[in-house]
């Protein structure tokens, strides 16, 4: 999970190894906050460790910080995630799709809260990103189809990663979001042609 995460946000271009990611001049801090349940279960993670990751993002100054998961709702990670928030990170979660009102940590106000194409017909409004059949890196140098929130939130925090770099980094919590657009389906696109050269009309047919 965490792999395929990190090469749609990041994967190297021009290496004739499968993908690129949509930041590929980005760098990624990988911190283990979760893990595997022994014979092949569902991964798991607790308060704990998330809260041990998201301090490290603090004290090393990250400047995106992708939450591609959803849980209970927990006071501590709250409080560190608008901590980060104002200090000056964007943050982008999954949003559950089987409860999308009440998804953690996609809900804390200044998150980014992100959908793949399943949601953008109901529930809240937040961001649609592309989470179906998606491709992207595996363990060992191999890559493979993925589907889920997750990896729409992995689209968007590249996104993000990109728009700062356009912007020499200078990015507040609301530019982030209006450097976005409004909440639905997000045009990559126009969002990258708000902060560069790009003639927005040549957006036009490349969604």
């Amino acid at each position: 999970h965490g792999t395929g995460v990190a090469g749609i946000i990041a994967a190297r271009a021009n290496n004739s190894l499968g993908i690129a990611g949509v930041a590929p001049d980005a760098r990624i801090l990988g911190l283990r906050a979760c893990w595997e349940r022994p014979h092949g279960g569902s991964t798991v993670c607790d308060s704990l460790s998330l809260a041990k990751a998201l301090n490290f993002a603090l004290d090393t100054h990250v400047d995106v910080i992708n939450m591609s998961l959803t849980g209970p709702r927990d006071r501590l990670l709250a409080t560190l995630i608008s901590l980060a928030i104002a200090r000056g990170s964007t943050v982008v979660a999954a949003v559950d799709e089987k409860r999308p009102e009440g998804s953690f940590p996609a809900m804390v106000d200044g998150v980014i809260p992100v959908a793949d194409e399943r949601l953008s017909a109901r529930g809240p409004a937040v961001y649609i990103a592309p989470g179906l059949d998606v491709p992207t890196t595996e363990p060992e140098g191999k890559w493979s189809l993925v589907s889920g929130s997750s990896y729409a939130a992995a689209h968007v925090s590249g996104l993000a990663a990109l728009l700062r770099q356009l912007s020499g980094n200078h990015f507040s919590t609301a530019q982030a979001s209006s450097a976005l657009g409004p909440r639905g389906p997000i045009d990559a696109c126009a969002a990258v042609a708000r902060l560069s050269r790009l003639d927005a009309a040549d957006c036009s047919g490349r969604r």
